[in-house]
Formats: C-alpha cells, structure tokens, sequence
C-alpha cells in the first residue's frame, strides 16, 4: 500500500505549541494581487496593499479561534494551519469577504489566490515519526503549489465593507491624532 505524501510546513520549534511534529493539519494560503491600475495611478496603493495583506491574515487566524488557528511562514510566505474542526467552506467565505471589501474600499476589482489543503507539520532538524516516514513530501514552500492546489477567487460585481479591514481611505487619512496632538478647541 502506497502512502499519501503531504506537503510540509517547517517550524524551528513546536516547544509551547498545542501542534506536534509530523502531525496533518488543514492549511491555507490566501493573498490578494495588486490591481495593475491602481499601481500605476495611485504612490500610496502598495503600501496600503502590504498592510491589508497582514491584516487578512490576523483576521483570519481571530475569526477561526475555535480552530486554533496558527500562522506559519516558510520562506517568506505565510500559512495558517487549523488544528481541528475546521469548516473549509466557512474559511473559503471568509476570504472572500475580506477580497471584496479590498474592492469596495480601492473602488477597484481585485483577484486574490487561495489555496486550501492538508499539510505536515514538522520541526526543523527533527526526523520524522516512523509511522510518517512515507507519508514526507517536499517542503510546500519550495513547490508550485498554487498551480498545483490553488485556485483563483475573484470579488463579487457589487462588494460590500464588511468591517474587517482598514480602509482605503483611513489608510491615506493616516492615524488618528492623539488627544494631546488635537488641537484644542474652545467655545465661548
């Protein structure tokens, strides 16, 4: 009998961590494309893209709680893996909802790519259980794996703000002052 081969993420250390080496876990990756336009048009479109990304992830991880939700990055691109009952349609939806309110607030169409699968997690320089020996694939990081798992989610005709993620215009606005730096006003 063959065994089936999983993708493995890496940690450098499982210590304090409710995951255990070798163990399978369901694993997502979501990350929303630049719309070429805007990049074009707009000096501030970039950076509030890199912000939005991280947030997509965070929100991600405090939706799914009850998953026990975990953010991994192997090679400078990140995963959440879920520990448990996870429902991977409820997952697919969220992102979505966090892809169109990208739209709603850039007034723009945005693609993102998602890719959800069961992956290995393993501790780096540990060798895996025997009964998992067969079951090691390539490190996922290091593979095609949107062209091999993923899928492409585009937003809907009309987005909606769902209230997740900062907005296009908070972000060009910049932070809100401090009381101490409003200037104060007085009435008579």
């Amino acid at each position: 009998m063959k065994d089936k081969k999983y993708p493995v993420l890496y940690a450098t250390n499982l210590m304090g961590t409710l995951y255990k080496h070798c163990s399978i876990h369901p694993t997502v990756y979501f990350n929303i494309r630049l719309n070429e336009d805007m990049l074009k048009s707009d000096e501030d479109y970039q950076s509030y893209m890199e912000q939005i990304i991280d947030e997509c992830y965070v929100n991600i991880v405090n939706k799914f709680t009850f998953s026990q939700a975990l953010k991994v990055t192997n090679n400078k691109i990140p995963f959440i893996i879920f520990r448990g009952n996870v429902d991977k349609g409820m997952v697919k939806q969220f992102c979505r909802t966090l892809l169109d309110e990208v739209s709603f607030s850039t007034k723009a169409s945005h693609v993102a790519d998602y890719m959800m699968i069961d992956t290995m997690f393993m501790q780096i320089g540990k060798a895996p259980k025997f009964y998992r020996v067969n079951s090691v694939g390539d490190k996922l990081s290091e593979t095609d794996f949107l062209s091999l798992y993923g899928e492409t989610l585009e937003s809907s005709e009309k987005p909606e703000d769902a209230g997740w993620l900062t907005t296009y215009y908070d972000f060009k606005r910049g932070p809100a002052k401090s009381e101490e730096e409003q200037e104060e006003i007085v009435t008579w």
